[in-house]
């Protein structure tokens, strides 16, 4: 009985006004919309406020010049393994992701946001298909990573 009740009470309803939401800056409406949308000659404002804030993109290192000295890991298989397993968009081997072997390093550099974070992921699954993970951590800088060793052992 209560369900039809309130069917017949949300039916009985009148719609709401359609509301004017204005963002004020500095004394000026930039922004007027309604439920509708917002109105032709502040589209192209409010398309620019709606924006994020653009993101870093450029060059990640990592830099292997520490456990290359033994060669414990190959850099160019490396490298392969990276520009294998990079995804952009769910997608693997994007054009706008390139991973380049400089000396001791690992260069990559990336049209589009990458998270650092996912590099150094990228990393460790590396280490650990290599059955590295034990021997050797990845170790944070600016906009780089290194490989060094855990504790070595004194001799």
């Amino acid at each position: 009985m209560n369900t039809k009740m309130e069917n017949t009470r949300r039916s009985q309803r009148t719609p709401k006004p359609k509301r004017d939401h204005s963002v004020k800056q500095k004394g000026k409406n930039v922004c007027k919309t309604t439920t509708n949308g917002p109105t032709a000659e502040n589209a192209t404002i409010c398309k620019k406020q709606a924006t994020r804030k653009s993101r870093k993109l450029g060059t990640f290192t990592i830099d292997c010049s520490v456990i290359n000295g033994e060669n414990r890991i190959e850099l160019e298989d490396f490298k392969s393994y990276l520009q294998g397993k990079i995804k952009v968009g769910r997608k693997r081997n994007d054009k706008r992701v390139k991973v380049e072997k400089q000396d001791e390093k690992i260069l990559i550099h990336a049209d589009v946001f990458i998270e650092k974070k996912y590099i150094k992921y990228l990393t460790k699954l590396f280490l650990k298909e290599r059955k590295l993970n034990n021997f050797i951590r990845v170790v944070n800088g600016k906009r780089s990573y290194s490989l060094n060793y855990f504790c070595k052992e004194s001799q």
